[in-house]
């Protein structure tokens, strides 16, 4: 344990001990909080539907359009109806047309209100000399959206997890491969074994990345109290959901678990592939399907936000592991699935790290005995 602190200490100091990471650590989080306050000032409403209104019968359609629009006013609600073909994309088109002595209204794309299509089947009814009986033909009512409030909050804390974990892993990347440019490797096996280094440098560098998330975390709270008070927006909300974070202990305790066998497990992996290397350009090669794995996986987050995640099986998949946990719904998530993620992701984690203790002890040349053979 005294050598796996000494080497930790030794990376943290390597990182911290220079003026150039505490302006990053402090500008980076201004500039993000900047950036969200912008965005969320800047509250731009959405653009109203187009509904469009079409017919052969010219009378018909601008009574139907004159319907549409004074329903859209009882109920306060801003669409555009146009007659015709509408130069924008039309969320909703209406066709009218005569059928057998009746009035048709066939509707397509999103559905007309109940109140639109009440007024729409009188005044279409009363727009001729005599009374016609009209129909409207709607499509099905979508069904209604699976209510989930906590997903905008665990996509936050998922997003400055998965941010701040490609950030420590590009300095573990490097502080292996300082060691193999220095040739410094082979003096640290001379009195450490190596998994003491592997797990040296994980702990170094997993304390300068509690560092930065620290920073992040506490830039996230100076804007959610600023954000609070004057009326917060997406952005803001979003920063203020990883905030909401610190005051629930079971799920700051549950993602800080999850996020740290997240950077053992794939930290073990770029110190691994960074001992096979000469240099950096040769250990960035090598580590190029690490981050494109990290790249999948963001892609893989998104669609989980979007509802259109992959198949079941991704939770049981190591490199995916981490982050499903954290962005699926818990009540979606079954207590043996849950078990059995985990559990694949310990042992996958546990042969990571004697894959990387492997490659230092080879690539560090001969190691010498720790301590002085008796004679």
């Amino acid at each position: 344990m005294r050598r796996i602190g000494l080497i930790s200490i030794r990376e943290f100091t390597a990182y911290t001990a220079t003026i150039s990471f505490w302006a990053a650590l402090f500008l980076g989080p201004i500039l993000i909080g900047l950036a969200a306050l912008a965005v969320g000032g800047v509250e731009r409403p959405p653009a109203p539907p187009v509904i469009a209104v079409a017919s052969p019968d010219p009378d018909l359609a601008r009574t139907a359009a004159a319907a549409i629009g004074a329903a859209a006013d009882l109920e306060a609600r801003p669409v555009t109806v146009v007659t015709g073909k509408p130069r924008a994309p039309a969320a909703t088109t209406v066709m009218i047309g005569r059928e057998r002595g009746r009035i048709t209204a066939d509707v397509a794309g999103q559905r007309l209100s109940d109140t639109a299509s009440a007024l729409l089947a009188r005044d279409l009814a009363l727009s001729g000399m005599a009374v016609l009986p009209v129909s409207v033909s709607q499509p099905p009512a979508p069904p209604p959206p699976r209510a989930d409030p906590g997903q905008a909050g665990r996509f936050a804390v998922v997003m400055v997890l998965w941010m701040n974990l490609v950030g420590a892993l590009g300095m573990l990347l490097q502080a292996i491969v300082r060691e193999r440019a220095n040739r410094s490797l082979e003096i640290l096996l001379t009195s450490a074994r190596p998994a003491e280094i592997i797990l040296g440098k994980l702990a170094g560098v997993g304390a300068v990345s509690v560092v930065v998330l620290a920073g992040w975390m506490g830039t996230g709270a100076a804007i959610a109290l600023a954000a609070g008070a004057a009326g917060a927006s997406d952005a803001p909300r979003a920063l203020a959901a990883v905030f909401g974070l610190m005051r629930d202990p079971a799920s700051l305790a549950s993602a800080a678990a999850i996020y740290l066998t997240a950077f053992v497990m794939y930290g073990s992996a770029l110190l691994g592939l960074g001992a096979l290397a000469k240099d950096l350009p040769a250990a960035q090669n090598l580590a190029r399907p690490v981050f494109g794995v990290l790249l999948i996986v963001f892609f893989t987050i998104l669609a989980e936000l979007r509802g259109g995640g992959g198949p079941d099986w991704l939770l049981w998949a190591p490199p995916f592991t981490p982050f499903l946990l954290m962005i699926r719904d818990p009540a979606t998530l079954g207590g043996q699935d849950v078990a059995l993620a985990v559990g694949i992701m310990a042992l996958s984690t546990l042969a990571i790290l004697a894959f990387a203790a492997r490659n230092v002890e080879v690539d560090g040349a001969v190691r010498r005995p720790l301590r002085p053979a008796r004679s």
